[in-house]
């Protein structure tokens, strides 16, 4: 009984060693296939290829957009150093208004006082017109070195002397006499005065029928 026993055991464990054997002889050929076949690449790899490398669709290398170092100064630099379109006006109208005034500061000073001066005479010639036809007294606008006066009927006795707004400021009549007349008629003669300041010099006229205006200024 024994005997048979173990020649029994010994039956089983040669079968079961066969029965191994034959399990691996299966088994080989499809190990040896998985070997040999490459890898499978994940659908990601696959829809996202390596940097510099085409796409299995024919298109364009998928680009690496993470962000370094060099990209963020660029970026940042770019709006860092750029101008808006508003700060660029505000520049513009700052020069504007600085070369303005840089102009206006350079101007000649003496062609503006005498430019005012001139204003000034002409609406006080218009006012002595105006008076002398109201009160139909003869009204006359007389210069000197130090200003001029409106006198009424030739004497001067009640007007002050009118000093000039700038001294040194000299004024000529272009007729032979040293007077304008402003009325009381209607239409007084064509008369013309000539102020000079410096090397500056304007005149103002009148035709007798318009009123006084500034005509030119001349050096």
């Amino acid at each position: 009984i024994v005997s048979a026993s173990r020649l029994s055991s010994s039956s089983r464990f040669k079968l079961a060693a066969k029965s191994a054997m034959r399990l691996k002889a299966s088994l080989m050929p499809i190990s040896s296939s998985l070997a040999q076949s490459p890898p499978r690449s994940s659908p990601l790899a696959v829809a996202l290829p390596p940097v510099g490398a085409l796409a299995p669709w024919g298109g364009p290398a998928a680009l690496d957009t993470t962000p370094t170092l060099a990209t963020a100064c660029a970026a940042r630099c770019r709006f860092v150093l750029g101008f808006t379109l508003l700060e660029l006006l505000v520049v513009i109208a700052i020069i504007a208004i600085a070369s303005a005034s840089a102009t206006l500061a350079l101007r000649d000073s003496s062609t503006t006082a005498l430019e005012r001066e001139a204003q000034r005479v002409a609406a006080i010639l218009e006012a002595g017109r105006s008076q002398s036809r109201t009160t139909g007294l003869v009204v006359r606008w007389l210069p000197d070195a130090e200003g001029f006066t409106l006198a009424s009927n030739g004497a001067p006795d009640d007007e002050k002397l009118q000093a000039w707004l700038t001294p040194g400021t000299s004024a000529q009549t272009t007729s032979s006499r040293s007077f304008v007349l402003l009325g009381p008629e209607p239409i007084i003669p064509a008369q013309s005065i000539t102020l000079r300041l410096q090397e500056r010099s304007v005149q103002i006229s009148t035709d007798g029928l318009r009123p006084f205006r500034i005509e030119n200024t001349a050096p």
